[in-house]
Parts: C-alpha cells; sequence; structure tokens
C-alpha cells in the first residue's frame, strides 16, 4: 500500500499514527512513516542552486507535539517537531 505524503513523498507501507489522550479534547500525537522521496525542486540562495536530496531517496520520518480539538467535526491544531533519517534508496 502506498499512501500520498505531501507532492514531494510517497509512504511506503502506510505511515503509522498513534494519539495519546491526555485529557478531553487534548492528546500527544505520535507519527512514524517510511518515505519515498518522489520529486526534487531546486532552490536558489544568493545565487547558488541546492537540493535536498534526489528522486528515490528513502527516509524514517517521525514526529511527535500536542494536539487540541477545536470543535467535534473533528478540526484539531497539532504541534509536532520531529526529524527525517536517510535509510538509503530506492
Amino acid at each position: 500500500m502506498t499512501s500520498s505524503y505531501g507532492p514531494y513523498y510517497a509512504a511506503v507501507p502506510a505511515p503509522v499514527d498513534r494519539l495519546s489522550v491526555t485529557a478531553p479534547d487534548t492528546g500527544m500525537p505520535y507519527l512514524t512513516a517510511a518515505l519515498r522521496r518522489t520529486r526534487v525542486v531546486p532552490f536558489v540562495m544568493d545565487g547558488v542552486a541546492y537540493r535536498f536530496g534526489h528522486v528515490g531517496l528513502l527516509e524514517r520520518l517521525t514526529a511527535t507535539g500536542l494536539s487540541t480539538r477545536l470543535d467535534p467535526k473533528p478540526t484539531s491544531r497539532l504541534t509536532l517537531g520531529g526529524d527525517a533519517v536517510v535509510t538509503g534508496q530506492a
């Protein structure tokens, strides 16, 4: 199974999302995903071209933080921090 993970990545297999509820309308999300880079767009800074990674790059992403449910639809606000580690190439 492959999931969309924004315009630059595909998640293989599907990401794992966990939410520990700590109080009414409050939780702590923990996200884990194995990602494959599907697109790279270079950027220019001070006249020098840079790019992060290359198509086919494999990464593992983890993030955690705080979640507050704003209304019962549900609509929530997430504040996350995390990291990505290169694990290989496809």
